[in-house]
């Protein structure tokens, strides 16, 4: 069961999407970071492969300009060893800190090693317990 709220309005990769073997950046959504002061990106990890032994995984989260352009990593997590969900705590005014003229959010999921794989989906919701 999930601690976190599900809105369709604020997703970043699909329930029920394919799974990635490589290296790739979901479609950039426009995001309203000055009215974000304190939220998470919530990360539903259904299935990752570790059969091999040597792959990695981890996420980025990327602010862009309104052209969707001009990326700017914000934030990026730990490896993802398992399936699970992931919460990580963001801050909308520590965001603009690092990119002021951000307007839109994306996500990448890198993938390192011989075979990797991993099923997830992604979205954005108020964080638990976070104030600016």
């Amino acid at each position: 069961m999930s601690k976190a709220i599900y809105d369709a309005e604020v997703v970043l990769r699909a329930q029920g999407s394919a799974a990635v073997t490589a290296t790739a950046t979901d479609a950039a959504k426009d995001f309203d970071w000055e009215y974000a002061a304190g939220f998470a990106l919530v990360v539903k990890v259904s299935a990752v492969e570790t059969g091999v032994g040597d792959e990695t995984y981890s996420f980025t989260v990327n602010a862009l300009d309104s052209a969707g352009g001009n990326s700017t990593v914000i934030m990026t997590t730990g490896a993802i060893t398992s399936a699970g969900e992931y919460i990580f705590a963001l801050d909308g005014d520590t965001a603009r800190l690092i990119d002021a003229d951000a307007a839109q959010i994306s996500l990448t999921a890198t993938l390192g090693g011989a075979a990797p794989s991993i099923t997830y989906s992604a979205f954005l919701n108020p964080a638990f317990g976070f104030a600016p």
